[in-house]
């Protein structure tokens, strides 16, 4: 899973990204994101950016169909910004 999963960021993100770390199923982000350096975090669902945020790390939110719904006050309040590409960031 993680060998398809490095392929799919290699080819989708063109060596944009320095690193990437897995975490076991239902492993806490926020207490492994407050050890790391400040810097940005993307994902597509709005309950894995907000630990992320709360550690102190800017948030994107990457649109996709499955997102529409997500509060824009609490995007606000939480400083996620939604991007259509990595180039936004």
């Amino acid at each position: 899973m993680q060998k398809s999963r490095l392929k799919s960021y290699e080819a989708g993100l063109d060596g944009q990204f320095d690193d990437v770390i897995f975490l076991p199923l239902g492993g806490c982000k926020k207490e492994v994101m407050s050890k790391l350096p400040k810097g940005a975090f993307i994902d597509d669902q709005m309950r894995v950016l907000r630990p992320v945020v709360e550690a102190g790390h800017k948030g994107f939110l990457f649109d996709r169909n499955y997102n529409q719904d997500a509060c824009p006050n609490e995007m606000q309040s939480f400083n996620i910004h939604r991007i259509n590409c990595i180039s936004q960031v």
